[in-house]
């Protein structure tokens, strides 16, 4: 008789898989349940407590019960701690996972398996399908509960519906690129991951999962939402803090900061009570190493992070030292001053002349003042150096307004023109203005490049095309640069000056007309019968009559405007005229003058109410 097995005498299953890439232990135990005609994945764990007592590593007793490899169950048991619910696989704790069961119908029709992603709490959405989990029954109306019969079954024993023909629901917009992110990083695609920096290429779902609680949970942890609402509004904070690194995370610093308390009238002299009182939930995550994110993701956000405080809490002197352990960029101006050895009197110069930037604070009552160390050792490096203005403008290369002026052969009216145009550039010292000669022989350069030269052409000097035309210099450059304006070398040779350039007189008054088409000066319009330059200067001024300003003739307005407004308006002059009296005597018209004329320097009524009012007096008069 021959000996039987202990191996012999272990359960094992009639229909025998190993669990599936992405599917829980759990999900696997229902499915072998529902082949096996089990009532439910408890009948199969009832089966792993039956094994034989010698086989104590757990993955082995897995293994046995369906004739397959330890190694297919080793990521199941690699946590002693890790529940059969949870997807402990994972490497993350119990508290990322809900007790609720979530399924999506679309993997469910093309796999019917329970994947250990649906147990996370902030896995709302399906990446594959676009689809939102379903936590609700469609069919019965009842929330999905443990102990389904089937892997398709929502757990309710009077439903018999299957969760695979649910209706899709498609997932919102503005969570759509985190739950790509999440999609690429489960399965692996670290390439494909566009939205995070390169730096965070290749991130795993571990470190994903703890980067979107750690970025939510300040805004989340006070506030009473429920899990759905939580989910999706910590996916919006996280979509919204990666989407635009490093810019878009100084974004949710700067919303962070809003949400705490008004600190701009406390003491914020030292970096860890900013860090505490601003962003107290991220700095200790980020700080004691609490928040499970692996230290190269640490790293690049204690760097944003001290860069965001020096940015915008300059005076928290301490803080890139507290986060990174490297120097602060920004220190007080008097202890910057006397470490790098410099000069107080040449600083505060500098610091009226407002060569420096520095920052003032108002704290506990005094006011201290906040410079780049950088900066500071550039600017006054510089200043030492140059101690006149002869110095300054010989080691750089500058002209002043007037030497420029006497370079290009204009007026200085005509260089400050070019320079608030920018076609000449500027250097600042001891508030005088110096223009770079590099700038100034640029100008020329241009100039030249775009004149040809033309012989017979009736030109005038580019430097006096204001004297006969609207234009200014700026506009006959620009005109001549974009080749509006036909440019030509004067015949008598240039001279490296504007002066040595001419344009097309005709082209010019074509381009810029000293009188537009049919329009006249107020001081000729003003010669018209019954119209005087108080009563045009108050149509102007009211908004009645439209004009435009010439820079040789002054105020202008067209014909035909004038004439629409004689035709609707009338002044004291023309009124005088009709009524054949003095303003004292006249009727009273005050119904008919124009509101926005109150004030104006002469009165405005309207035409045809203003004699219909005298008309009706005159006929009153005539019955008494």
């Amino acid at each position: 008789m021959s000996r039987i097995s202990p191996l012999d005498q272990a359960p094992r299953l009639v229909v025998r898989s190993v669990p599936e890439i992405g599917e829980s232990l759990y999900g696997w135990a229902l499915r072998l349940a529902e082949a096996n005609g089990y009532p439910g994945a408890r009948g199969i764990l009832f089966l792993l407590k039956s094994s034989p007592a010698f086989l104590v590593r757990k993955q082995d007793r897995l293994a046995r019960l369906v004739d397959g490899a330890p190694r297919d169950f080793k990521r199941y048991t690699t946590d002693q701690n890790a529940a059969l619910y949870n997807g402990g696989e994972l490497g993350l704790g119990w508290q990322y996972f809900s007790v609720k069961p979530k399924v999506c119908p679309a993997c469910l029709v093309e796999r019917r398996i329970l994947k250990s992603l649906w147990s996370l709490k902030v896995w709302r959405y399906c990446p594959e399908h676009l689809c939102r989990l379903i936590s609700v029954c469609p069919f019965c109306s009842r929330p999905l509960v443990r102990g389904q019969r089937a892997v398709g079954h929502c757990g309710n024993p009077s439903c018999y519906s299957d969760l695979s023909n649910a209706v899709r629901a498609s997932i919102p917009k503005d969570v759509q690129s985190i739950v790509h992110l999440l999609g690429d990083a489960a399965s692996g695609r670290a390439a494909a991951i566009a939205e995070l920096p390169e730096k965070l290429a290749a991130i795993s779902l571990r470190d994903l999962i703890h980067l979107i609680e750690i970025l939510s949970k300040p805004y989340l942890h006070r506030r009473n939402l429920s899990e759905e609402d939580a989910a999706r509004e910590s996916l919006e904070i996280a979509a919204s803090a990666l989407r635009d690194w490093p810019d878009g995370y100084h974004r949710y610093l700067h919303q962070l900061r809003s949400v705490q308390l008004n600190t701009a009238s406390c003491y914020c002299g030292y970096g860890y009570g900013v860090l505490s009182r601003e962003f107290p939930f991220l700095w200790h995550s980020l700080k004691y190493g609490r928040s499970g994110i692996s230290e190269q993701i640490i790293g690049l956000m204690k760097g944003e992070l001290a860069a965001y405080v020096e940015e915008h809490i300059p005076e928290a002197l301490d803080a890139r030292a507290l986060l990174t352990g490297e120097g602060s960029q920004f220190g007080r101006l008097r202890t910057v001053v006397r470490e790098l050895g410099l000069s107080p009197t040449r600083v505060a110069r500098a610091q009226r002349e407002r060569l420096i930037e520095t920052t003032t604070m108002h704290l506990r009552g005094y006011s201290k003042h906040f410079v780049d160390r950088e900066r500071l050792a550039k600017h006054i490096h510089d200043l030492d150096k140059q101690s006149t203005r002869s110095a300054f403008s010989e080691r750089h290369g500058l002209l002043s307004v007037a030497n420029s002026s006497c370079v290009l052969k204009t007026s200085q009216a005509n260089v400050k023109s070019l320079i608030v145009a920018g076609y000449l550039k500027t250097m600042t010292h001891s508030g005088t203005i110096w223009c770079t000669a590099e700038s100034v022989a640029d100008l020329i350069f241009k100039l030249s490049r775009t004149a040809r030269r033309l012989d017979g052409i009736n030109g005038i000097s580019l430097v006096r095309c204001s004297a006969i035309s609207a234009a200014t210099i700026v506009e006959v450059v620009e005109s001549a640069l974009t080749g509006a304006l036909c440019l030509a070398i004067n015949g008598s040779g240039h001279d490296g000056s504007l002066r040595g350039f001419v344009v097309d007189r005709e082209e010019l008054l074509r381009l810029f007309p000293v009188v537009p088409p049919d329009y006249i000066s107020t001081r000729e319009a003003a010669q018209h019968p019954h119209v005087g330059k108080p009563y045009l200067s108050a149509a102007i001024r009211c908004g009645l009559l439209r004009s435009l300003e010439h820079p040789i003739k002054g105020r202008m307005i067209s014909r035909a405007a004038l004439a629409r407004f004689r035709a609707k308006y009338v002044g004291a002059k023309e009124l005088q005229y009709i009524l054949g009296m003095l303003r004292s005597a006249w009727p009273d018209l005050e119904a008919a003058r124009v509101p926005s004329s109150r004030g104006a320097g002469a009165c405005v009524w309207y035409r045809k109410r203003a004699l219909h009012l005298l008309d009706r007096n005159s006929r009153q008069a005539s019955h008494e």
